[in-house]
């Protein structure tokens, strides 16, 4: 025992030293000579670790957490990747998961275990000394590495055979899905930056991918993390980052199985996109390939639509921008499973939306959907998307008006434009940003002197506003605040619903808008409870 005590305490010694070495070195790229051997003495040393009394609640792994949290940063998976398609387990050749054995000790190892993981209890007395001793050391490494930030790394376990069924593959199911816990209720707690949605969104899509890996226990972890991912925080569907992987997964995955009947003799099985960010290897079964692509369209039907009933216009935004960047190479006589299903979502009807659900639910059989309100905003979408700001016919008639910029000014302008041609492309953009101010602020003049304004006039200067902030790459906060407070001062069902589609597209074209477009409708929103509009008119009793 004595012996324990001062090799921990050595131990504790080396943690702090080691974990400043790694974090100063995270971002190099010097490859070792062997890497193969450094990752055996990484793995090694977490079992060391583990046999000296550090755990997630002993009184050692408590103390030095923060150290033991960076070490784990940047630590692989316990495994050994290149055995995973060998019968032999790498646990059961590895001397120094023997360190320590004697009854005592394995008695007080099972118990830590057994105390984190409850739900294994049964199994755990089962297993032997070093089997306890390697989950022990990967439920370490899980746990911290979640509270770091990346609960995602567990999957990888399962790339070792011996954990892929039996009482030590429940266990390792049951460390991935703590690890996942773990790093939910930092989510939830709001605390940190590294547990924001954006990075959630990013952890999501990771898990999506291990959703189409080769090896089916692997599938089966991560659609189980999925699930509890999106229950918990159904905003991480809600970014382009993991909804786009999963739409570009499920394009990959038709083509995987469609070359069974194309490529016959030439077999693929890493596929990857630039577009979703995702990288997948396949297996060489087209049985299991399609078996994995019919999965994974039943998850993704069930998880974009809780999203859906959750945030219908952030999901929809999102779809109609992934339905809008396409590639010309496959735009013709190709089929896109990714963007046949973000239609067929994009399409149906939310079970939070009661008008629509009663009239399919009276109009049985008619198969009743929002395709034609979704298809219409996706074209609106493109017309402002792409459009110029202001025209020419419209520069004329606000020079008319005496809103234009002065002539010479502009004479000035274009001279200077074309002096220096690289600011060219920089000084149109802010002549038709003020262009389009002048529109604005003479069509907001009129709606506050209420003085009639079709709603085609305003759907043509708010929709060239939004094609502005689509493409702006600095703030245009007078822009953005007659974007939304024009549809407001109008104030009626056709205006609203106007601004809302436009401000949905913009939010989603462009993110860096979001907040400040938020921040005027909620101001507009207040604008109208002061002046007793709409519901808070004092009529209403």
């Amino acid at each position: 025992m004595a012996d324990v005590d001062l090799a921990a305490k050595e131990i504790t010694q080396l943690l702090e030293p080691l974990a400043v070495l790694v974090s100063l070195n995270a971002s190099s790229t010097v490859e070792l000579q062997d890497g193969q051997a450094m990752l055996s003495m990484q793995r090694d040393a977490w079992f060391n670790i583990v046999v000296h009394g550090f755990s997630p609640m002993s009184p050692l792994g408590k103390k030095y957490q923060t150290e033991l949290k960076i070490l784990a940063q940047y630590s692989h998976p316990l495994v050994a990747e290149e055995r995973a398609d060998q019968v032999e387990s790498d646990i059961e050749l590895n001397t120094v998961l023997r360190r320590g054995m004697n009854p005592n000790h394995m008695a007080e190892q099972k118990r830590q275990l057994a105390e984190f993981l409850p739900s294994c209890e049964a199994d755990i007395r089962g297993l032997s000394y070093p089997e306890v001793v390697f989950l022990s050391a990967a439920n370490l490494v899980a746990h911290l590495q979640a509270r770091a930030g990346d609960p995602t790394k567990t999957r990888m376990y399962f790339l070792e055979p011996k954990l892929r069924s039996g009482a030590m593959g429940s266990c390792m199911n049951a460390i991935a899905i703590s690890a996942v816990d773990v790093y939910l209720s930092k989510t939830l707690a709001g605390h940190d930056q590294i547990f924001s949605t954006p990075h959630v969104a990013q952890q999501l899509a990771t898990f999506f991918a291990g959703c189409c890996h080769r090896i089916s226990r692997v599938q089966h972890v991560s659609i189980a993390c999925t699930d509890r991912i999106i229950s918990q925080i159904p905003s991480a569907l809600c970014q382009k980052s993991s909804l786009f992987a999963l739409l570009e997964l499920l394009s990959i995955m038709w083509t995987s199985c469609l070359e069974a009947e194309t490529d016959q003799y030439e077999s693929k099985s890493i596929y990857s996109s630039s577009r979703g960010n995702v990288s997948v290897e396949l297996s060489d079964d087209y049985e299991f390939r399609r078996f994995t692509l019919v999965e994974l369209h039943k998850r993704a039907k069930g998880w974009v639509g809780r999203v859906m009933d959750v945030a219908p216009l952030d999901v929809k935004g999102l779809l109609q921008t992934y339905l809008s960047e396409y590639d010309d190479e496959g735009a013709y006589g190709h089929v896109s499973l990714g963007r046949s299903f973000a239609l067929e979502m994009g399409s149906a009807i939310v079970s939070t939306d009661q008008r629509l659900g009663a009239i399919d639910d009276r109009q049985r059989g008619l198969n009743i959907n929002t395709a034609s309100d979704f298809i219409a905003q996706y074209t609106t979408r493109q017309e402002y998307r792409y459009a110029d700001a202001v025209p020419e016919d419209d520069r004329e008639w606000l020079g008319s008006n005496g809103m234009c910029v002065d002539a010479i000014k502009r004479q000035d302008l274009e001279l200077i434009a074309d002096v220096v041609p690289a600011r060219r492309t920089d000084l149109r953009l802010e002549q038709r940003a003020e262009d389009a101010m002048a529109l604005l602020r003479h069509l907001e003049s009129r709606t506050l002197q209420r003085v009639h304004v079709s709603i085609a006039e305003l759907r043509d200067a708010l929709k060239r506003a939004a094609s502005l902030l689509c493409r702006a790459e600095r703030d245009h906060g007078a822009i953005v605040h007659h974007l939304v407070s024009i549809p407001f001062t109008v104030f009626t069902k056709q205006s609203i619903k106007l601004g809302i589609s436009l401000w949905m597209g913009v939010i989603k074209e462009n993110p860096r808008m979001e907040s400040r477009i938020l921040c005027e409708i909620a101001a507009s929103w207040e604008n109208t409870i002061h002046k007793k509009l709409g519901l808070f008119n004092e009529r209403f009793q």
